[in-house]
């Protein structure tokens, strides 16, 4: 009877990590140390992957599995996984789902014995969106810079025991001003029983020792009043000399919240010491049986208000619909759901940007008895989006206007052509949609179309304006236009190949074009797209040596010389948006 006790543990115990295994929210997998072949799957890597069901995973080389691209970087991290004896290996690694998506993916690789056999164990996390926004945040030293001064944090470098900078949160923080700030000793703003230590943490860390990245303590500002910060420091150099960098955060609310949860009850206290989200607890109807005091910071009610009624209270009709359908779909399957943002409604009625994940818990027989979660206040961060997103376009606004005077500058030169550009830039727009070209390639079209004659600033006015045949020189010198252009944008960090757009527009696909003989694809299809653009307009309009010759000649003129001079298929994507009646020239009788 012992044994069979003894047994009956085993099996439970096996069946929990089973669970834990299935139902964790990270990929999890397990491969042969030998064959590199996938024995154990969860549905998560399923999901991460691509791969359907972790059934489809089973029995297929690790590598494939996770990835069908290059997977050069996963398969030396997992080999070297599998030459130590250490810690797990972690790295972040890009991988080509089975649906073709490209993803990052945190990969935690660590060598097991598994059913008594050397195996290799993997969980993968998806961190996509945190790899996006690294990228985006090491593209521009502007962005670095609004980052800094609208950081949600403190900010501070500190050399010779002095503040050197400080950002405005950290003047906030302070409650003082940046000069008054700067040059100020740091032992005057921290309270004295920390001095010591927080200093004895900087000396160090100057010294390039290893320091606890995040550190405690707090903090006097102008008006006397004692804050608790936590910081974390690293090493930089300031002004070729070393320096303490430190990042800032008031973490004086979730202090006080801290000492209120030791009185909160046991089941809750170890989480909720811990965080300075709103933890709480509903039935499987969905009404809150527990409500932690983060729900004054984040909606403004007191717990006792909240408890016995439902998230739903809480949100405007259409929002509420929405997550009681995610709720009662996460019960029925008896799953845990995550970062789930949802508007909420504070009780003095402004909107509150929350983002919930919760778990459901079980009775002994295994049936649902509520779900145990969080909510995390991401108003700030929504609204920081916001605000990006609002000056993204004004600076898209503000480029718009400086191409469009840039473009100005030619038409002002050359009043026979005003007007050029502009139509080129329309047609050539037009066929880009026709072809299916990304909207970015086909911005990159628009904003090429509109600079393609920068160059002709260059040339004289009288040889741009003659009224007859020009000579060869002056032909010549009229060819120089379009490498003139590209010295006068090549400079400019646009986010398309705006320069060699515009320099190639008048090469040919036999090589005849200028200014560098290019032939078929060497040109890129943007300049193909606006050297068919160019010779349409200008021959459909009245030129200083000439009458206008119509569209019906132009056409016939790269129909003539499609696939010759003119790229085939950009050519029946212009005779297309002609003859649908998609596009016209607005502004021209021709």
């Amino acid at each position: 009877m012992a044994k069979r006790a003894s047994k009956t543990l085993v099996h439970a115990s096996e069946d929990n990590y089973a669970h834990l295994f299935a139902d964790t929210l990270d990929g999890m997998l397990v491969f042969d140390a030998e064959t590199m072949k996938v024995m154990l799957a969860n549905q998560a890597a399923a999901d991460i992957t691509g791969s359907g069901s972790p059934e489809g995973m089973t029995g297929v080389d690790i590598v494939r599995s996770i990835s069908d691209g290059d997977a050069n970087r996963l398969a030396a991290l997992l080999a070297d996984a599998l030459r130590t004896q250490q810690s797990p290996l972690v790295e972040d690694v890009q991988i080509t789902t089975k649906d073709g998506r490209e993803v990052w993916v945190n990969a935690i690789c660590k060598k097991i014995d598994y059913q008594g056999k050397p195996a290799g164990l993997v969980a993968l996390r998806e961190v996509t969106d945190r790899k996006r926004t690294e990228e985006r945040l090491e593209a521009s030293q502007e962005r670095n810079r609004l980052l800094i001064e609208n950081a949600n944090e403190g900010i501070v470098v500190i050399q010779d025991e002095v503040v050197k900078f400080a950002n405005p949160k950290t003047q906030e923080l302070f409650s003082c001003t940046a000069s008054e700030l700067v040059l100020k000793p740091v032992v005057d703003i921290i309270h004295p029983d920390d001095r010591q230590t927080v200093m004895e943490q900087h000396y160090r860390r100057l010294r390039g020792d290893e320091v606890p990245h995040f550190h405690e303590f707090r903090i006097v500002d102008k008006a006397g009043n004692t804050k608790w910060v936590e910081l974390n420091g690293v090493l930089l150099s300031w002004g070729e000399r070393p320096a303490d960098l430190c990042f800032v955060r008031d973490i004086t609310q979730r202090k006080l919240a801290e000492e209120a949860l030791h009185q909160s009850e046991e089941r809750f206290r170890n989480l909720v010491e811990n965080t300075s989200d709103w933890v709480w607890e509903v039935d499987t109807g969905g009404t809150y049986t527990y409500v932690g005091p983060r729900v004054r910071d984040i909606l403004g009610y007191e717990p006792t208000e909240v408890v016995g009624k439902m998230p739903f209270h809480f949100m405007t009709a259409q929002e509420s619909a929405r997550v009681a359908g995610i709720f009662e779909s996460c019960v029925k399957a008896k799953r845990p759901f995550a970062f789930v943002e949802n508007v909420c409604l504070h009780k003095d009625g402004h909107m509150v940007y929350v983002e919930k994940s919760a778990v459901p818990f079980f009775d002994a027989d295994g049936n649902v008895c509520g779900f145990r979660g969080i909510d995390r206040d991401i108003t700030e961060r929504k609204c920081a989006e916001e605000e990006l997103q609002h000056s993204y376009k004004k600076l898209e606004g503000t480029l718009d206007g400086v191409i469009q005077a840039m473009a100005q500058t030619v038409e002002i030169r050359d009043r026979h052509t005003a007007g050029h550009q502009r139509r080129v830039t329309e047609l050539a727009h037009a066929i880009a949609s026709e072809l299916g070209l990304s909207g970015e390639r086909a911005r990159a079209v628009r904003i090429a179309g509109l600079l393609h004659d920068l160059g002709k600033i260059t040339i004289p006015t009288e040889i741009l304006s003659k009224p007859g045949r020009l000579t060869d020189m002056e032909f010549a010198i009229i060819r120089t236009h379009p490498k003139a252009g590209y010295e006068i944008l090549k400079s400019i960090d646009f986010p398309w190949p705006v320069a060699d757009i515009v320099v190639q527009h008048h090469e040919r696909m036999d090589g005849s074009g200028y200014p560098s003989g290019l032939k078929g694809d060497q040109s890129t299809l943007e300049a193909r797209i606006l050297a068919v653009a160019d010779v349409v307009e200008a021959m459909a309009s009245h030129r200083p040596y000439r009458p206008a010759l119509g569209v019906d000649r132009a056409l016939k003129e790269i129909i003539g010389n499609r696939g010759r001079l003119y790229d085939s298929q950009v050519v029946d994507a212009c005779l297309a948006v002609f003859s649908t009646g998609i596009f016209q020239f607005a502004d021209q009788g021709v």
